[in-house]
């Protein structure tokens, strides 16, 4: 994802804030289905030693192990705080920067996804936490 915001009429903070989340599920599934409205069990979120936010779920399913990895630049801009909130299957970080007026700020968001699908690839994690 790709977003580049201008302040206009006004100088100040702006907070952007890249998750991941494990706990998607299908609320419109008939009840009576075999099948979880849960579409993922979660099995680890984190934060790696290069600091960078992870997901480690598998499909319920197909038991289809999948690790996520974000990637979040904010250009043209020196970030002045950020903060990571975790919750059981989820993982959030927010990063804020001061934006001046009629300043733009380009905000870009990448994922790394890996699976146990992908070839030459026993762990999807530590597929996902090398550079790519």
């Amino acid at each position: 994802m790709h977003w580049t915001f201008t302040a206009e009429n006004w100088s100040g903070r702006l907070d952007v804030r890249a998750a991941l989340d494990g706990g998607v599920n299908n609320q419109d599934l008939i009840q009576n289905c075999e099948t979880t409205a849960k579409h993922f069990r979660t099995f680890e979120t984190g934060v790696t030693p290069s600091h960078q936010l992870y997901l480690l779920v598998e499909s319920q399913q197909s038991h289809l192990r999948m690790a996520q990895i974000p990637d979040l630049s904010i250009g043209n801009s020196s970030i002045s705080h950020t903060h990571i909130k975790r919750k059981p299957d989820w993982i959030e970080t927010q990063a804020t920067v001061n934006i001046n007026c009629q300043q733009e700020v380009t905000v870009q968001k990448t994922v790394a996804i890996f699976t146990t699908k992908d070839r030459a690839i026993s762990n999807p994690l530590h597929a996902a936490m090398e550079p790519v």
